[in-house]
């Protein structure tokens, strides 16, 4: 039996007056096995270039390149779930990388994480600037984290320019940004 046309999720339609039969065209019926349900799984090329009946409104991907779940809809695909890799980002004059726990970012489902420690040769000094995407949405305002060490503390403060910067009571050890959290659009 061979399907005798295709629906609108690409499902095999056989017509009313065919007969049962046990000699399905197996390729047909493996195609439409991995592609049955509302929920694909492929890389961000094959996303991209589906089109016609591979692709329908309220579709979901598992892209196995970026390691996001996308949704398609009329508007085109949107993040669903998001599991960006961490960023290690370039330290501004002044600041140092605490051995092998640097300072790193990542954003998953609009929420930035942090690790790491740096130290400083100052006070009150930019580290580092997060990338677009990253950035707080905080009109007018910002997001503050307070850390502290032996030597003293650290007031962090994150505009929405994305420039990381530490207040200080002078030289510390070291900042760490391990389990801050921040909120992005």
């Amino acid at each position: 039996m061979t399907a005798t046309s295709w629906g609108p999720k690409n499902e095999p339609e056989f017509a009313d007056g065919d007969a049962p039969d046990v000699a399905l065209n197996p390729k047909q019926a493996a195609a439409y096995a991995g592609k049955v349900g509302n929920r694909r799984v492929g890389t961000t090329a094959e996303r991209n270039a589906a089109a016609g009946k591979d692709l329908w409104v309220g579709l979901l991907w598992g892209d196995t390149t970026d390691g996001n779940d996308y949704k398609y809809t009329s508007g085109g695909w949107i993040t669903t779930y998001e599991n960006g890799a961490w960023v290690t980002p370039t330290l501004a004059a002044g600041w140092d990388n605490e051995g092998s726990n640097p300072i790193q970012y990542k954003r998953r489902n609009g929420l930035v994480s942090f690790r790491g420690r740096a130290s400083s040769s100052g006070a009150n000094m930019t580290a580092f600037t997060l990338q677009a995407g990253f950035r707080p949405d905080i009109p007018g305002g910002m997001a503050n984290v307070y850390g502290i060490d032996a030597t003293g503390y650290a007031r962090v403060n994150i505009p929405a320019s994305g420039a990381v910067t530490m207040l200080t009571t002078g030289v510390l050890n070291y900042v760490s940004l391990s389990h801050v959290l921040l909120l992005t659009p």
